[in-house]
């Protein structure tokens, strides 16, 4: 019996080293614009610092800082398109529910510009965003342009913040569960059984 115990502790002991150390990003992919491809306004950002943009349409490329670059440049929503930017040595942050996905549309991509969720789960750096860009068919160009990015982490996040220490960081189309719209979702949901309810009461 006590060979027995003395082994299934060792095996417990083996199996609680084998898991990771700490948790961290699992994938980064990175393409073209699917084709078919439509504007989503972003969620507000719920804290900040510096200066940022949000669901603003066009871009502001005048010479004077602060600058953005729609993702929808060149495309046929050029002029009607919304985004987000985050500009030069400022931040956004986003509450989420949990998850451990995160997809959105990277604009004009930087070395500069990363995405750092929370709890250490893990940094994405636009290095590694414009590394990607010549494996495109056709390739990506730095700077310019936008890409569909969808990030996996091994463990759930709560949220996630956009930085930059360079001109600006532009995003669009961010697909992440939110609080808000699943209050929305249980609100409505409620709703529809209150008046059910009514409804047979009557």
């Amino acid at each position: 019996m006590k060979k027995l115990l003395a082994f299934a502790a060792a095996a417990a002991a083996a199996c609680f080293a084998a898991l990771p150390a700490s948790a961290g990003i699992v994938s980064v992919t990175v393409q073209n614009l699917p084709v078919g491809t439509t504007p989503v306004a972003n969620p507000l950002a719920d804290a900040s610092t510096g200066t940022i943009f949000e669901n603003v349409i066009g871009s502001e490329l005048d010479g004077i800082p602060p600058e953005r670059r729609s993702p929808w440049e060149g495309t046929a929503f050029e002029a009607t398109g919304t985004y987000s930017s985050v500009q030069a040595q400022s931040t956004a942050h986003y509450t989420t529910m949990s998850s451990t996905v995160l997809t959105l549309i990277w604009g004009s991509p930087d070395n500069g510009n990363s995405i750092v969720f929370d709890g250490g789960l893990g940094t994405v750096a636009g290095t590694t965003i414009v590394a990607a860009l010549a494996g495109l068919i056709p390739p990506g160009t730095k700077g310019f342009g936008a890409v569909l990015v969808t990030i996996v982490v091994d463990a759930a996040f709560t949220g996630f913040t956009m930085k930059t220490h360079q001109d600006a960081f532009e995003y669009s189309n961010i697909e992440v569960p939110l609080p808000g719209a699943a209050l929305l979702l249980l609100s409505g949901v409620a709703g529809l059984g209150f008046a059910s309810r009514r409804k047979k009461a009557i």
